[in-house]
């Protein structure tokens, strides 16, 4: 009895993660690329490591290259925060203290 209800709990738990995980890629792939962009170089220390391969991901299916659109990423960033200042570690953004993910570009998202 006990086992068929942890197994059934279980069930219900991979079903859920499966749906969330399924629910995240579709909100990713729905981005625009100066959105994707910005996610990945301003909300880098906002974010999960895992969420933050899936764009990293999504980025590299689209051959998205940030660099290229830096102004638009830019402008983009202003309409949001109001702020122009182009580091992604600007004030208005907390600090990371996860360094998980140092050996990644800030501009294209790949590994260095």
């Amino acid at each position: 009895m006990l086992a068929s209800r942890a197994f059934g709990i279980s069930t219900f738990l991979m079903m859920l993660t499966a749906c969330s995980t399924s629910q995240i890629q579709k909100k990713i792939t729905h981005k625009s690329d100066v959105g994707l962009c910005y996610s990945l170089i301003y909300q880098k220390a906002a974010i999960s490591n895992e969420y933050h391969s899936l764009l990293t991901q999504e980025a590299i299916n689209r051959a998205l290259n940030c660099q290229n659109i830096a102004q638009e990423i830019i402008d983009y960033k202003m309409n949001l925060t109001g702020s122009s200042i182009v580091s992604p570690s600007s004030a208005n953004e907390a600090a990371s203290q996860d360094y998980a993910n140092q050996g990644v570009n800030w501009v294209t998202g790949k590994s260095s």
